[in-house]
């Protein structure tokens, strides 16, 4: 079966809905009568899969939104309910509030992390430490600096190669 170039309104559509509701993939596929071989050759589809992608990444993205936001009121609603001169909070609201907090917290973690995980290793730079410590006239100190910069960038654009 040969793969289309482009996206069709259908696929567009499938996609649009399955962002925008609350509905499971499959409950999506069933009202819209995309059968799982249907769905599968959309799959092997480059520019679908490509939306699929950019679609679950922004849909990830939202949900980070709605994850900091909550837990933003849910710090102003602790600050308001800890004002409150003798009057009885709820315990549970109180929790709900906590946990979103740290829901939120957890999160960033997750993203430094992750972000950490995918960020290139590179080799610490070269420093003139070495060079202090021995006598070499001015020119010797720079031939030798030059020499470090050199393989730093050659160590560096390898590492950045194989990545």
């Amino acid at each position: 079966m040969k793969t289309p170039h482009h996206v069709t309104r259908m696929q567009k559509q499938f996609l649009n809905e399955l962002a925008s509701s609350e509905r499971p993939l499959s409950e999506v596929m069933d009202d819209r009568g995309i059968s799982p071989t249907v769905f599968a050759s959309w799959l092997i589809s480059r520019p679908f899969h490509l939306l699929l992608r950019k679609t679950i990444k922004s849909m990830g993205n939202l949900r980070e939104l709605n994850i900091q936001s909550a837990a933003a009121k849910a710090s102003e609603t602790l600050h308001r309910l800890a004002d409150t001169d003798g009057q009885r909070s709820s315990p549970e609201k109180r929790r709900a509030c906590c946990e979103l907090i740290r829901l939120a917290r957890e999160q960033e973690q997750r993203m430094r992390a992750n972000k950490k995980m995918f960020e290139p290793q590179r080799p610490p730079l070269p420093t003139l430490a070495p060079m202090a410590e021995r006598n070499q006239s001015d020119e010797e100190s720079k031939r030798l600096f030059r020499e470090m910069v050199d393989e730093h960038f050659r160590e560096t654009t390898k590492s950045n190669q194989s990545a």
